[in-house]
Order: structure tokens, then sequence, then C-alpha cells
């Protein structure tokens, strides 16, 4: 039986860490943003490399080859190592019970999870020394300098990787940026592979969970972690002055600290709404101040006609539409191709797993086309979610026995690829906001397979660029699933219309000029 090191009494980085010195060797299980942190505090508090080993589970066969600079192993590959180290469980939370179990019957003697607040405090103390030996570096001497704040740090998403792509295209311009990043994430890989300066100020959104409406304990648990935020937002005051910022840029309606710190100077502030809020399950801790602070914004900037429609504004607002742009068009982009070249059509859904993206509903399709024997089709589902709801769909998956025909795929970073070897994408969030995986998929020359809500609607011309079909009808979107298929010609004249408008619409040089006379209307100068 395991011996199970429980958290009263490893509470802490420097806990974990005193316990990690106790065994010659040292397993991290988890190759994710939770075992990527992991190895790297490890490494800085010196521990040996030498003694240290990545593991994952063997049902991960698309796992990260190589970690921290380190070989990451199956966990079958490892078992040598079950009576003589201490095994660190580096994953998301809800997953502890289950690899625990996992490892206890593979006969591991020692384990220890990564908790909630050991992940927190390792999170906290990797941003402190990232502080203390990475100083801002950026060129007063520089025109217009300005300073974005993220809501998040992650490659995944879709609003961190467009405003590392504005980032990007400014740069090359001749504006300097600085992009201040609220907690540790992997999105920090971006910044440095672009060479844009950044650093890290820990703070939190102003979001709360809808569902925890009337759960008073999290509710006054959050009010305490925004009241820390007036600790970072003065300085962010500081650092505006220290570096001559002259305008603030929030990325999503979730950050705020950079608004109040920029109001609080008089300096100018944009504020580019990607979401609803609402949409996602959460809500402005106090709707009242947070509609006063994005009113008294320079400009707002809403990532489509959707977007704007959702969130009312006083009429004092300076407002626009700019659709963001796909800045790694060319690694995206495909030349022209023919799909539904094969006997089985490839299908592929890129993006969160979460309720309200619509896998439930795509796999249920899958059954309908399964059940009237059109069998000729597989489907990869991409990207991470909830494990509690994944397991959900793979019991879907199961119950219309579709194991054969549905991959869970996991989360990837060769989308291209997989894009390239597909016929069919979809988008099927009942109320996306904006939609960039459509846009990437139209460039890799997919068809797109779209639901008729959100923002979907702006992206998608129904036959012409590509399908819509009723959001929510399972039948109507098998039905379109069908009907592509059938008519092979029409379908491949429309993936290559889609391909071709988006390749002429969502350009980096279109969305930069407007963003450029944008700043230039709000600053009453020209930027360089």
């Amino acid at each position: 039986m395991a011996h199970l090191y429980f958290n009263r009494f490893v509470k802490n980085e420097n806990g974990l860490i005193n316990t990690v010195r106790k065994y010659p060797f040292v397993i991290v299980y988890g190759a994710g943003l939770v075992g990527s942190l992991t190895v790297k505090r490890l490494l800085a508090n010196k521990i040996e490399e030498e003694k240290l080993i990545i593991a994952v589970g063997n049902d991960q066969p698309n796992h990260t080859k190589i970690l921290c600079g380190i070989k990451v192993y199956t966990i079958e590959e490892v078992l040598q190592y079950v009576s003589n180290a201490l095994v660190i469980i580096a994953t998301m939370p809800g997953l502890h019970e289950g690899v625990f179990e996992s490892l206890d019957m593979k006969g591991f003697q020692h384990i220890i999870p990564v908790s909630l607040y050991i992940y927190n405090n390792m999170c906290e103390k990797y941003v402190q020394n990232f502080c203390e030996v990475n100083p801002i570096n950026i060129d007063k001497n520089v025109k217009t300098k300005i300073m974005f704040m993220a809501s998040d740090n992650s490659i995944t998403s879709g609003a961190f990787l467009c405003m590392v792509e504005l980032c990007i295209s400014l740069k090359q311009y001749g504006v300097e940026v600085i992009v201040i990043l609220p907690c540790y994430g992997n999105g920090e890989i971006l910044l440095k592979k672009a060479e844009i300066c950044y650093t890290y100020l820990l703070s939190t959104h102003w979001g709360y969970e809808i569902s925890r409406e009337h759960d008073y304990f999290y509710k006054s648990i959050f009010k305490y972690k925004l009241l820390r935020n007036k600790k970072a937002s003065q300085k962010l005051v500081h650092m505006i002055q220290l570096y001559g910022i002259n305008l603030v840029h929030c990325n999503t309606s979730y950050t705020y600290v950079g608004a109040k710190a920029a109001r609080q100077l008089g300096t100018p502030f944009v504020w580019h709404i990607r979401e609803d809020m609402n949409d996602q399950g959460y809500n402005f801790y106090c709707y009242k101040k947070a509609s006063q602070l994005i009113e008294h914004s320079n400009l707002v900037i809403f990532v489509s006609n959707y977007m704007k429609s959702k969130v009312q504004l006083g009429t004092s607002n300076q407002t626009v539409v700019l659709y963001d742009a796909v800045n790694f068009a060319d690694e995206l982009y495909i030349a022209p191709r023919e799909i539904l070249n094969e006997a089985t059509v490839k299908m592929i859904l890129v993006g969160a797993i979460s309720p309200h993206k619509g896998q439930k509903e795509l796999i249920e399709a899958c059954a309908y086309l399964k059940n009237n024997n059109f069998t000729d089709f597989q489907l990869l589902l991409v990207g991470k979610g909830e494990e509690h709801y994944v397991k959900e769909l793979r019991k879907q998956v199961k119950l219309y026995q579709l194991e054969d025909y549905i991959i869970f795929y996991g989360q990837s970073d060769e989308v291209k690829r997989l894009y390239e070897n597909s016929d069919f994408s979809f988008m099927c969030s009942n109320a996306e906001p904006y939609g960039r995986v459509t846009i990437e998929a139209q460039l890799a020359g997919c068809l797109v397979i779209g639901s008729a809500s959100g923002a979907t609607t702006e992206l998608i011309e129904d036959g012409k660029t590509g399908y819509l079909y009723d959001t929510g009808n399972v039948q109507d979107l098998a039905d379109c699933i069908y009907r592509a298929i059938s008519d092979v010609k029409c379908s491949r004249r429309i993936a290559k219309f889609g391909q071709c408008y988006a390749q002429k619409t969502y350009t980096k040089q279109n969305q930069l000029k407007r963003m450029i006379e944008m700043y230039e209307n709000v600053l009453e100068r020209t930027l360089i």
C-alpha cells in the first residue's frame, strides 16, 4: 500500500522541497501546466536534474516528449523506481484521486499530490524569482509606449493569442509594448519567443462564478482577493509613471487593475471586449462600479457585432468593432487542397471541452449518422476540459458505441497538421463571441460547419464560406454534415472560397492599420 503525504505535513513549496531531498529519485507525474511549474521549482531549488524523472499516463500517446530539457516517459517505463522514488502528482486537483489509485496499483510506495495551496505557493515563488532576475527593459525614448493588461496567461487562450499577435505587429511598426501578466502560465512562452517585454503582477479578475452566487463564504474570500488588487493597481501607477506609458490596453473584460491605475493618472486607456462574462458563467462582482470604469475608457473595442449587441454602454463611449487578425496565418495557411479525397471523412473540433462549446451536440449528430448507416467518418475532439465533463462525454460516446469513430485527442501543439488532415471543422458553440478557430480552420482549407448563433454568423456565410445549422438542433447538424458529404464538388468549392476569404479579410495588415488609427485618435497624435 502506498504511503501518501497528506497536506497537513506538506503545506507549501518549502515543505515539498524538504520532502524531495529525502529520496534518491523523484518522479513528477504530469507534463502539463502543473508538471512544468513543479519541475521548474525543483530545479530552482537546486534539486539535481539527475534525480528528476518526468512521467505521464499510458493513455497520453501525444504527450510532450521533452519538458524543461528533461525527457518525458510513460509511467510504465519507470516502474523500476516503484520502491525508492517519491512520486509527485503534478496534475489538476480533480485528477489526484484517480492518479493515486493507478500509481498505488502499479506498486509505487511514496506519493505526494500538489495541492491547490502548494501550487499557488509555487506560482508566487516563481513570479517573485522571475521579477527579481528579469528587470523590465523598454526603450523610454520611443515615442509611444503601450501597456497591455492580460487577463490570463495561456497558449490555448484565444484572447491571449490575439494580444500577442497585436503586440508583435505594433513592435514591428515601431511602438514599444510591455505585457503585464496577472498569474503564472505557459503564455509567456509566446512572449519570450517574440521577444516582447513582459513582467508579472499578481492580481485577481473581477468576475465571480454565477453558480456560487449564494455561497457567501466564497464571495467573502473573493472580495478579499479584490481588495488585494489595490496594491497591484498602485504598483501599476508607479510603473506607468516610471516607464512613461502613453496608453493602457485592457485585453478582456475580466481585467481592470490597469484601467484603475490609468484613470488615477489621467493616462488614456482602451478596453477590448472579447467575451460575454455571463455566457461563460461569470458576473462582475460589482456591476455598477465595473460599468462606470469601462464607460470612462477612451475607447471600447468589440471583437464582433454580436459582442457589441450584448454589452450595453453609456452613450458617451466611443465604440468600434474590429475583428481579430490571425497573425500566424503563414503558419496555419495551407496551399489550396482538395478535401474529401479519402473514403473516410475526417472531422475535427478544436477548443476547450465544456458544455457551451457544443461537443455533446456534435457527438449526438455523429450517433445520428451512424444510426443511419453512414460509418465512414472519424472525429477528433482537440482540447482540454474539466475532467468530470470529459468523463461525461466519454460515457456518451460509449453509450452510442462511437469509440471507433470519436477520438479525445487532448491538447495539441500541432493544430496545423491536424487541420491539414481534416475535411470538416466545427464551431458548435451556442454563443461564440468571435471564433478564432473558425478562421484558423478556414485558413487551413477545411470546410467549416458552424452553429447559427453568436459571432459565427458573421464569420460564415451559409453555403458560400461554410455551412450553418440551427443551434441546438442535432438533426439539422447531422443533415448538414450529410449534405456536405453527399455533394463533394460543392463542399470543395465552399472550402476553397472560405479559405480565400479568410486569407484576404483577417490579415494582420488590415487589423494593424485600423488599430493604429484608433490609438492615434485616442492620443490625438501619431504613434511614431
